[in-house]
Parts: structure tokens; C-alpha cells; sequence
């Protein structure tokens, strides 16, 4: 029985109780501490720093970690209290940074870099990867310019210089839509490549490039983590649209002020007007289509999953993700699905080789109805609120329109049909890394890489009718919608293999001399097929089969695309006594664009940083001194551009003439060839960098700030000369224009534990510009031609010039006296606007219209600043976002009276006006905008640049607001939980603005060209969730 006894406590094991501190004797509140080896023995720190285990063999290390301090190791042999002191982790120097080809502790960096870890992207809740990044990483800009779900319709660059390179787990896979639809909980970290440290890359990797790590899986028992989050989905903001009673009166006026000579009919007569204003008679109710096609909230749900674990042989990481995101659309009909699976596995097949085999699966679909949402927005403003969604209120007849169809009946699938998008993605790789045993530190690497992606897409245009009603007749006559029906179908299938072989070696020579090595040799091929179909219906609708439309008029393409790349990769890092680091790397790129003697570039790159906090004048002196590294880069990036295969001369099908060799049978012409071209060649980007990294007491206070400079030589241009018109072809593409783009990246953070109080505070900025230094063009025939030009030399971009408005008219005397406003089309009112006469001509005209007065539509200044708190389980994440030094310019139905004879935004209301309209004599009341006129004779300058309708557009936004609970570890013993934690989150939940209209129509949005400016693409949502993460 004793020895039972003892057998049994030897089974318990022994209790450990003990308290963690930071170096300055403050209690440190959820660290987490595991058993080496078997971490689903763990607990966390509770509101007292204090934690109790139990069962722990007598033999056990624990591994404690806090978020900003060093990792700490402590055997429990002979103790049953232990007091641990946390160090600080200064700016965390010895943090491992994913950096091209490699990796390297934080403090040996000489490039521009900055990474992000999974727990600050995970602050933020959205389907896309993008906006969980947007606002935390200096000089990575995002803007999102629609958030229609399944577009991924963000603009990401990297210090303004354009599009960046995308590597995924060390291959390049350069597609922005496939790294923003990446499950976020497989991220491990993402590195940013911000200067001309991207040159080891290559070809593409002078806009800077993105690097994702995914998670490899950690030792010990296997631990499964779920996640979920759901929750309600709403717009940022949105314009009212006038109701019946404000249209028709502004109709009215309109009508009425259409000719200031005042011999007008008015629309209405004041009995019947008089009614709309009422609203509550039968047929004077009118319509507020936006309500009646749009939901005020939708729904979006998130689920993970994941397993991780293993041994001191094999580690593996299974993720599966999905994600649901429903429209605004009250039919259901638009909305995204999306699943990711992934399993990273690492392993060691003997003591000198280990294995990784990496495997990732991507399937998402995005569906709408038949007519896009860009054109069921726009009929939602234009339709008029007079008009009603049925003919005779009968739901079975959708109405005609003066648009023919209403945006409720656009928006429905069984009546339009539907456009639907499908991709199925495979990634993987398979990597063998051999450890030299008779070399040492000499590691050997293979990997081999292969991508599949397949994308089909099904869209239905369908025909259906709308009704009038005739009263008299008590009948429904018919108008066929859409007769031209028809059903296109396209499918690619895009493939890609890598092949690479590496060596790394690294010496250490004494105690002061550190030496690393690589050199890569590595072949990317890639090809693409493609085919589409389209096939008529006529009249009759059959089936959403191409074999069920007809075969007349049917129309078929197809296509296909080969690509290849090889690259010769070097890089040489040396550190002496680890205060001066020089770092040199190149890249050898051939591409097949080009003549063999110009298809070859060398790409170098060399940077250097010296940490000026290890000499001991500082060191030795000045205390609050943690951490002071001055930094400086400089290289030739190289970026394949134009017409692959000018160099050759051939006939080319296409143009304009057919033959026909055979009755009724045409044949496509050849197109004689362009002028051979035997030097096209790379785009070279000259990048220069100089910057510091500082820590101040212990890491509480730290600061990273560059300045860059890139020059871009070699753009694209066909040279500017005069050629007979018996030429016979067209100039081939040079190398011949060039840019500068300059800026400086500032990062700013706090952080401190206050009596358990943790919180840190970053804050991040960017700005940035381009000027141009050559474009290729015909002489100046004059200075002043030369300053109106946007295309001369040393010319700064991103500015716009246009006419300048001087308040607006009060009297018809004022009006009288004024210049003549020769774009106008009607006389002026009291209430239009007054311009500038520039040129003091007594005329406004084109020539008052060349002053620059205003940035352009790219943002030059973007910015971030994120909050996060910690106390006794409860945890906060603020971040705020916004951007700065842009305008945005409105036109269309969002700047003009009655465009398209239809409706408009009730702004338009705050008009000036008289009080009897229909007295000619009576008294003019003042207000925002002119006096309602047609469209056709408009006082707002639709058609023109003016600061009128070119607005500001800064502003600051609360990207993100989340707030959390931890539960207490021993409330989780009691459900066989390791963690649990709830939260609820926003996003987007605030904007503040200079301007309200731009604050109305949604300032980051509207950034941009095409239909944003219009106001009809998908709006930004603002998100309200709730979620948990389980640990078991």
C-alpha cells in the first residue's frame, strides 16, 4: 500500500507557484509560461504577475515570454517557488527578420525593412490581408477603392513607387489578389523591402517587395487553435438622394429659371406640386430607391482552424480557413465565398537533411447579378422618385422607367442574370536543406516550386420585360429589356515552375570578423492558356448552357502565353566586432523580351550601417542611449518592360483589311511589321537610402526614419519625329524618358508597464513624389507653352490647373458688371458662381484656367497611429489611418442638375431660390449652390476643372477599434481549455474630413479615376464583429 502511495504522488507530479517581473520590479501581466517540450502544459500570468502549475515532473524547464521582453528558460528541479525578471528585449535586436533569400537579426540590418508579426496584423478584422496591413507599416500605402465583396480592389504601393513584388515562403509569386486573399492566421510575419535591398530579387522588385512567412509548425504536443468571427456589415457613408417632394421642386424651378428672360413654362402647376410636397396621396408617395434596393446591414462570418506540433524530427502546421461576406443587395444576389487549406511540413529525414514540403489550396467564388453594381448604384440616384418599382403597384410587372429599368429590378439574378467568377489555386514547394558535415557552417539548398491557377468565369445577360400600365384599358403593354442576350463563358489556366539551388556559408574569423555568404542560381517558366465563348439568345432564353444559345453570331477566342526568366543571385554580409556591417548582394537577370546581346542585366546593391550606440563614447555615457544605427543603401534595380520579341522582324495578324480567296469565306489580313528594334532594354531604378534606427531607455522609446531618392531611367516612349505618310509602319518603343520619385518614411513608438498597465503606442508616415525629368517630345515653341506643359523637364506631378471661383453672385447688377464667363451656356443667376479673371482680361476663358491650384489624386502623404492596451485579461486595439496632400474631383450625377433627365442628391436642396417661384419679382433667398437649371444649361461648370467640384480629400479615419477579454487560466482548467479569448471589433468606424461633401461620398474611395469619381462604385463598409479564440 506505501509503495502504491508513493507510485501515485510520483505520478501527480510536483505544484509550482511563482510571480514574473520586469526589470524594473513591475508585476508583468500575461506572460505566458509552458513546459519545454510538451506546451499544452501552460498557464499565463494573472493580475498579480503570479501563475501556479501542477503536475509538473521534477525534471521540467519552463519557457516564459512576454510580448517585448527576452525569451527566459528556468529548470524547476528542487523548486517550488520561482521569482522570474523578464529583460526588457531592446527594440528587439536579435528578432529574426525574413529578409531576400534569408533571413537576419534586426540589429544587423542595412537596408530599409520593416516587418509586421502575426499579433499586429490579426488587430485587424477583414477578409483582406491588405486592410489587416493598412496604416501599420511605414511606406507601405494601401487605399481601398471599392468594398464590394470578392474584388480585393485595393491600390498597395510601396513608397509611391508603383506595383510591388509579391513572395510567398520564398517564392516569387507576384499576384496582388492571391496575396490579399492568403488566410491571415497562416501568417508568420511579413517583411517589406523598401529600398534597393529589393534589387536581389530582380525582375520586378524595384517598386520594393512584400514577403509572407507562414507558420512551419513548433515543437511539442499538437495544439489545435479555432477562430471565429461574425458580424454586420453597413456602408461608410453615403449622400441622401432627394425624395419626390425635394425633386419636383427643384424640377420646377429648373424649369422655370431655364430662361433668366423668364418666359417659361413650369414644370408643375402649384395644385399638383403642391401634392408631391404633401406625399401622402395615392400616386404623390414617391420612391426612395436606395432603401428599397440596398439593406441597411449585411452579414460576414470568418471560421478557422488549425493544428500545430511535433517532435525534434518533424514539425507540421494544418490551417483551414473560410470566409462568407454577403452584399448589400436586398436580393441576396452578390456576396463572396472563399476556402484555404494549407500544410506546411518540415521534417529531418537524417541528421544532416531536412525536408519541407509546403502545400497551400485556394478555392473562392464572387457572384453578382446580370447587371453590375456600378450601374445598379447609378439608377438608384438617377431613377426618379416620382416613379414607382411596379406598373400599377403589381408586383408580378416591374416597371419601365426613364431609365427602362429600375435599379430593383437590375439587381436581381432571376431577372438579369448573373456574372459569376471561380478560382481554384494550388501552391507548393518542395525543399531539401543539407547540412555539409565536412564543411562547416556550409548549408546546401534545393527547392523546386509549382503553381497552378484556374479562373472561370460565367456571365449570363439576360433579357426580361418591363410594363407600363394603361389605366383606361386596364392593361400591361410590354418593352423587351436587353434584346442583345447573350451568355459569355472564359476559363485560364495559369501555370509556373521554379527550380533552385543555393549555397550559404558563414564564417567567424577571431572575435571581431563575421563573414556570410550566398550565391542562388534559380529558373522561373510560366504559361497561360486561355479560351472564351460567347453565344446569342435572340428572343428566347433557353438555358445558361453555350449549347443551348444559338449558334449564329457566336463569337470564340483563344490565347496562349509562354515566359521565362533565369537569375544569378549573390550577396556577402560582413560585420566587424557587430558595430560596422556592409552588406553587397546582386542579382543576374536574363530575360526573353529582349535581343540576346541586351537580354542580360547586372543588378547590384550595397548597403552599410554602423551602430554607433556600441562605440564606447556612447556607450559608456550616455545611459538613456539603448540602441543608435545609422544606415545607408545605394542600387541598380532592373525592370523588364515593352513588346517582347521587337528585335524580330515578321508579319503580324490583326489590322483592318480582310481577304477573301473563296465566296462568303473572309480571312483576317497580316499587318505589315513595326521597325525592328534591337536595343530595347531594362528599365533601371537608381535607389538611394540613408537613415537611422534609435532605442531610448530600454526600449521605450524608439524612432526609424529614411530618406530615399529613385531614379528611373529608360521609360517607355516612341520617339517624337515627323514621318511621311508613305512611311508605311510605326516607330518601335525606346528607352527613352525618366523620372525621379523622393520621399522620407518616419516610424515612431512608446511602449511601458505601468503597476500591470502595458500599453505601446506606434505611430508611421509616409511622403512621397515624382518629378519628371524627360519625356520624350517636340521642342518648346515657347517658355510659356513650356510652363502650361505637364511634360516638361524637372516638373513635379500630381498637380492639376483649372479655373478658381471668387464666391458667388449676389445681384444681377454684380452680374452685369462682372466678366463674361464665356463656358457658360445661359445667363447667371444670383446664387452662380463667380471665377477669376486671371489675366485680368475682362473675359474667363481657357487662358484663366493654367494655374496650378490644387495636388492631383495620388495622396503625397499617408500615415498610421496604433494604440494597443493591456490590463488583467482585458486588452485594446486602436488604430487610426488616413491620408493627405490630394484632391478628389466629382462630376456626373454627383456634381451636376438632372444628369441624364434624372434625379439628384438632395445637397442640392441648400440652393439658392425665390420665395414664389413663380413670381418673376420676387425676392431671391441665398444658399449653397446656383438655382436649379436643366441639365443641359448647367451654372456649375460640370464639364470643366474648377475648385468647385475639386475638393480636398483629407482625412483621418478610426481604421480599427477592438476590445478583448483573456479568461483567467483556472476558469479554463475546468473545460480542458488552454486559452480562451472573446472580443468585438469595428472597422472603419469613423472619418473625419476638411470637407463634408468628401466625408459623405467617402474621401479614400474616391481616390482614384473611373467610375470612383462618379460615386457609383461599391462603397467602403464600415464592420461590427464579434469573435473568440480557443486554444486546446
Amino acid at each position: 500500500m506505501l509503495n502504491k502511495s508513493i507510485q501515485f504522488v510520483q505520478q501527480q507530479g510536483k505544484t509550482v507557484r511563482g510571480t514574473v517581473r520586469d526589470s524594473n520590479g513591475e508585476t508583468v501581466i500575461g506572460a505566458t509560461i509552458i513546459v519545454k517540450n510538451n506546451p499544452s502544459q501552460g498557464t499565463i500570468t494573472d493580475s498579480d504577475g503570479n501563475f501556479n502549475l501542477s503536475n509538473l515532473p521534477d525534471n521540467s524547464v519552463l519557457q516564459i515570454t512576454y510580448v517585448g521582453m527576452k525569451p527566459k528558460e528556468i529548470s524547476i528541479a528542487g523548486k517550488d517557488m520561482i521569482n522570474i525578471i523578464l529583460e526588457a528585449d531592446t527594440e528587439l535586436l536579435d528578432e529574426v527578420i525574413v529578409i531576400g533569400y534569408g533571413t537576419q537579426t534586426r540589429g544587423n540590418l542595412t537596408g530599409a525593412i520593416s516587418s509586421v508579426r502575426t499579433e499586429n496584423i490579426q488587430t485587424t478584422t477583414h477578409s483582406s490581408l491588405a486592410q489587416k496591413l493598412q496604416g501599420k507599416v511605414s511606406g507601405l500605402n494601401i487605399r481601398q477603392n471599392s468594398g464590394q465583396p470578392g474584388q480585393f480592389d485595393n491600390n498597395i504601393q510601396i513608397r509611391g513607387f508603383g506595383n510591388p513584388l509579391y513572395v510567398i515562403d520564398g517564392i516569387i509569386r507576384n499576384d496582388a489578389g492571391a496575396f490579399q486573399k492568403l488566410n491571415p492566421e497562416d501568417v508568420e510575419s511579413i517583411s517589406v523591402l523598401k529600398d534597393a535591398s529589393a534589387a536581389i530579387y530582380g525582375i520586378g522588385a524595384a517598386n520594393g517587395v512584400i514577403i509572407v512567412t507562414t507558420n512551419q509548425g513548433t515543437k511539442g504536443k499538437t495544439t489545435f487553435n479555432y477562430s471565429m468571427v461574425t458580424g454586420l456589415s453597413t456602408i461608410t457613408d453615403r449622400p441622401r438622394q432627394a425624395t419626390a417632394a425635394e425633386y419636383t421642386m427643384m424640377l420646377n424651378e429648373a424649369a422655370l429659371y431655364s430662361n433668366p428672360g423668364r418666359i417659361s413654362s413650369p414644370a408643375y402647376t402649384p395644385e399638383e406640386l403642391q401634392k408631391w410636397q404633401k406625399g401622402t396621396l395615392a400616386g404623390y408617395e414617391g420612391t426612395d430607391w436606395w432603401n428599397l434596393t440596398m439593406k441597411d446591414f449585411s452579414t460576414q462570418t470568418q471560421h478557422n482552424l488549425s493544428a500545430s506540433g511535433g517532435n525534434e524530427n518533424i514539425t507540421y502546421y494544418i490551417g483551414l480557413e473560410y470566409v462568407k461576406d454577403n452584399g448589400m443587395l436586398q436580393s441576396g444576389d452578390l456576396g463572396y465565398d472563399r476556402a484555404n487549406l494549407r500544410s506546411n511540413v518540415t521534417a529531418n529525414l537524417t541528421t544532416n537533411l531536412r525536408v519541407r514540403v509546403n502545400i497551400a489550396g485556394l478555392y473562392d467564388k464572387a457572384y453578382q447579378p446580370g447587371e453590375n453594381f456600378e450601374q445598379i448604384s447609378r439608377n438608384t440616384i438617377v431613377t426618379l422618385p416620382t416613379e414607382y418599382p411596379y406598373a400599377n403597384n403589381n408586383v408580378d410587372y416591374p416597371a419601365t422607367t426613364n431609365l427602362g429599368v429600375t435599379p430593383l429590378a437590375a439587381s436581381q439574378r432571376e431577372l438579369t442574370g448573373f456574372n459569376e467568377s471561380e478560382n481554384r489555386n494550388l501552391q507548393s514547394s518542395f525543399e531539401l536543406k543539407y547540412t555539409v558535415p565536412f564543411i562547416k557552417d556550409l548549408i546546401v539548398t534545393a527547392l523546386g516550386s509549382y503553381d497552378q491557377g484556374n479562373y472561370l468565369n460565367k456571365n449570363l445577360y439576360k433579357a426580361f420585360y418591363t410594363y407600363t400600365y394603361d389605366t383606361e384599358r386596364d392593361t400591361y403593354n410590354s418593352i423587351f429589356q436587353r434584346p442583345d442576350q447573350n451568355l459569355y463563358n472564359q476559363s485560364t489556366v495559369n501555370n509556373t515552375y521554379m527550380l533552385r539551388l543555393g549555397a550559404d556559408y558563414h564564417a567567424t574569423i577571431g572575435s571581431n570578423h563575421d563573414i556570410k555568404l550566398m550565391l542562388v542560381a534559380e529558373q522561373y517558366k510560366g504559361w497561360y492558356r486561355g479560351l472564351e465563348g460567347r453565344r446569342y439568345y435572340g428572343d428566347f432564353f433557353t438555358n445558361d448552357q453555350l449549347r443551348f444559345a444559338n449558334e449564329a453570331n457566336q463569337t470564340t477566342n483563344g490565347w496562349e502565353d509562354l515566359n521565362s526568366r533565369i537569375s544569378y543571385i549573390g550577396r556577402v554580409n560582413y560585420a566587424f566586432n557587430q558595430k560596422y556591417l556592409i552588406d553587397f548582394a546582386f542579382n543576374y537577370n536574363g530575360s526573353y523580351r529582349y535581343h540576346p546581346d541586351n537580354r542580360f542585366g547586372f543588378f547590384p546593391v550595397v548597403s552599410g550601417a554602423w551602430r554607433v550606440s556600441e562605440e564606447d563614447f556612447l556607450k559608456n555615457n550616455v545611459a538613456a542611449l539603448s540602441n543608435l544605427k545609422l544606415r545607408m543603401s545605394y542600387g541598380i534595380l532592373g525592370t523588364d518592360a515593352g513588346n517582347p520579341f521587337q528585335y524580330l522582324p515578321g508579319f503580324t495578324f490583326g489590322g483592318t483589311s480582310f481577304w477573301e480567296f473563296r465566296n462568303g469565306t473572309q480571312l483576317n489580313g497580316l499587318q505589315s511589321p513595326a521597325l525592328t528594334n534591337n536595343l530595347l532594354s531594362w528599365l533601371t531604378n537608381e535607389t538611394a537610402d540613408i537613415g537611422f534606427d534609435m532605442s531610448l531607455w530600454n526600449g521605450r522609446f524608439d524612432m526609424n526614419f529614411d530618406v530615399y531618392n529613385r531614379e528611373q531611367k529608360g521609360l517607355l516612349a516612341t520617339r517624337a519625329v515627323s514621318l511621311p505618310n508613305t512611311f508605311g509602319t510605326t516607330l518601335p518603343q525606346e528607352n527613352l524618358n525618366s523620372n525621379r520619385q523622393t520621399g522620407f518614411d518616419l516610424e515612431l513608438g512608446h511602449r511601458n508597464n505601468i503597476n500591470g498597465f502595458n500599453y505601446e503606442i506606434r505611430g508611421n508616415m509616409n511622403w512621397a513624389r515624382t518629378m519628371i525629368r524627360h519625356r520624350e517630345r517636340g521642342p518648346f515653341q515657347s517658355q510659356y507653352e513650356s510652363w502650361l506643359s505637364n511634360d516638361a523637364p524637372d516638373r513635379w506631378t500630381n498637380y492639376v490647373r483649372g479655373y478658381q471661383t471668387d464666391g458667388q453672385f449676389t445681384t444681377f447688377e454684380e452680374i452685369n458688371n462682372s466678366p463674361l464667363q464665356q463656358f457658360q451656356s445661359i445667363r447667371e443667376l444670383p446664387g452662380d458662381y463667380r471665377f477669376k479673371d486671371i489675366n485680368n482680361d475682362g473675359i474667363i476663358d481657357d487662358n484663366d484656367a493654367v494655374i496650378p491650384y490644387e495636388f492631383g489624386t495620388t495622396p503625397l502623404l499617408n500615415f498610421g497611429l496604433m494604440l494597443t492596451l493591456n490590463w488583467k485579461g482585458f486588452d485594446t486595439a486602436i488604430l487610426l489611418q488616413g491620408a493627405s496632400g490630394y484632391t478628389v474631383r466629382y462630376t456626373e450625377t454627383l456634381a451636376e442638375w438632372f444628369w441624364f433627365s434624372g434625379s439628384l442628391p438632395a445637397y442640392f436642396m441648400d440652393r439658392w431660390h425665390q420665395a414664389d417661384p413663380y413670381n418673376i419679382n420676387s425676392e431671391w433667398i441665398s444658399g449653397k449652390w446656383p438655382a436649379p437649371r436643366p441639365n443641359a444649361t448647367q451654372p456649375m461648370q460640370k464639364g470643366v476643372e474648377s475648385d468647385l467640384w475639386r475638393r480636398d480629400a483629407t482625412y483621418v479615419r478610426l481604421k480599427n477599434l477592438e476590445i478583448g477579454y483573456t479568461f483567467k487560466p483556472k476558469v479554463l482548467e475546468l473545460i480542458k481549455v488552454q486559452r480562451l479569448r472573446v472580443y468585438t471589433n469595428a472597422f472603419n468606424l469613423l472619418t473625419w474630413t476638411k470637407d463634408p461633401l468628401v466625408k459623405k461620398l467617402d474621401p479614400e474611395k474616391t481616390a482614384g479615376s473611373g467610375t470612383a469619381t462618379y460615386g457609383h462604385n461599391y462603397p467602403l463598409t464600415k464592420n461590427f464583429n464579434i469573435g473568440l479564440n480557443v486554444t486546446f
